[in-house]
């Protein structure tokens, strides 16, 4: 929990326990919740509640055309597909990003959960190095499946999302 706790912030907290302790008055017995550290702390509150692990937002491609990838090439190309945030570690793909070796490319996706100051970063690393590439929000099916077609491998450092 102590990662939680950071993540948070007390009033974070205090509305967690609260919203939980409301739920302890009614008749629920069954929780759904993205990672092992939250399914231990509702098991010490619901000690009898059936508490199931979900892979979160969830890497689920069913309904993504992922036909004709194209070859692979001698360039290893990564992908991160997230909402940036301090949560998401998103100052550790920055990080990356600025040191990212020409035979290394790197496609951003996403936008910031407040704010755009993530955002602007990305912009500033792809104008500077020609292998960092930021593709900016994908909204739709099409969209994402040409941008996990483009990649090798995807990058996903988080505290809250269960992978």
């Amino acid at each position: 929990m102590q990662r939680e706790r950071r993540e948070f912030g007390i009033a974070g907290r205090i509305v967690f326990y609260v919203i939980v302790n409301l739920y302890k008055l009614t008749a629920t017995k069954n929780f759904i919740v993205e990672n092992e550290s939250d399914k231990n702390v509702l098991k010490q509150m619901f000690p009898k509640a059936n508490i199931f692990v979900t892979q979160s937002s969830g890497i689920d491609l069913s309904g993504y055309d992922l036909s004709n990838k194209p070859k692979p090439s001698k360039v290893t190309k990564f992908g991160y597909i997230a909402r940036f945030d301090k949560s998401k570690h998103t100052q550790k793909i920055i990080e990356i990003a600025a040191q990212l070796p020409d035979t290394h490319e790197l496609f951003i996706a996403g936008s910031d959960i407040s704010g755009n100051n993530f955002q602007k970063r990305f912009e500033e690393i792809a104008r500077s190095k020609p292998n960092i590439k930021y593709v900016g929000y994908l909204s739709s099916k099409k969209e994402l499946s040409e941008y996990y077609k483009n990649v090798d491998i995807i990058l996903y450092p988080t505290n809250r999302e269960g992978l």
